[in-house]
Formats: structure tokens, sequence, C-alpha cells
């Protein structure tokens, strides 16, 4: 079985921002149809029945949290000799060879919990990891002597055949 040459984990916290938020909104949407059906009874919503939305709403809203939290703490990408893996809700990978580009994409929620995206294909990214600059680097540098090595090979196998 192959090593992986380096392994890095996603920002667990540019996972839970982009979470936090749509949930929040998902509680409000609900609690705001709720309100919407007694407004158009005509009735006012009573107290315990308001509390007993809100509560649970908190309570899924935080169970939803503390689930994204645990799987996101197993996910993790590993660079091998000729191809990275992502191991997490399913595991992908691509290989060097299929690299279109290294580059950085960062969004609102990137910028606020100081994280990045590295976009190596339009189906394979490293997300929210906290050493996007880095990772960078590392791959430019792993991909251009792949590159070149198998360039060479190339040259080799048929300037001698």
């Amino acid at each position: 079985m192959e090593v992986a040459q380096y392994s890095v984990k996603p920002s667990v916290a540019g996972i839970l921002l982009p979470q936090f938020f749509k949930l929040a909104a998902l509680c409000a949407c609900f609690y705001g149809g709720v309100w919407i059906n007694f407004f158009i009874l005509g009735k006012e919503i009573p107290f315990w029945i308001a509390l007993l939305v809100v509560s649970v709403l908190a309570a899924l809203f935080v169970a939803q949290l503390l689930i994204t939290k645990s799987r996101a703490g197993k996910y993790h990408y590993d660079f091998f000799s000729n191809r990275v893996e992502f191991y997490g809700s399913r595991m992908a990978s691509i290989l060097y060879s299929d690299v279109e580009g290294v580059k950085i994409s960062r969004s609102v929620f990137d910028r606020i919990s100081g994280t990045g995206t590295i976009v190596l294909s339009k189906n394979f990214k490293i997300s929210t990891i906290s050493n996007y600059q880095e990772i960078q680097n590392y791959l430019n540098q792993i991909v251009q002597s792949f590159k070149s090595y198998r360039a060479a090979q190339f040259s080799a196998q048929y300037a001698g055949g």
C-alpha cells in the first residue's frame, strides 16, 4: 500500500461557517411559515407553541452543527506521487496528469474563516484549507515536475524507437 507524501485537513471552522448561516436561514424560514399560518388564520401564536417551535428548531440546529463538525473532522486530502485523494463523505481522486491548473478561489466564507479553495479541475477542488498558498506552491511544483517527467519519458520512448 502506497504511503501519502503529504496530508492536509480542511478547516472545520471553514466548513461550519456556511452551514451555520444556511441552518439559521432555514430555521428563520420555518418559523416565518408557522407565523404566516397563524396570521392567515387570524390567530395569535400561543407562547407555549412559539417556545416549543423555537426549542425544537434550536435543538435541530445544534444537532446538525455537531453532526457536521464530527464528519468534517474526518475529512482529509492525501498527496501521493501521482495523484491527490480526498477522503470524506465520498472518496475522490485526481491524477496530476489530469490537473487543468492550480488556481486559488476564495468565497466570502473563506475570507471570513481565513481559508481558501484550490481548484485543480472542474470536478476536483481542495476546499476550505487554511494553508492554501503553501499547498498551491507545493502542487505547482509537483504537477510541473510530474509533467516534465512524463514529457521526458515520452521523448525518450519516441527518440529511441
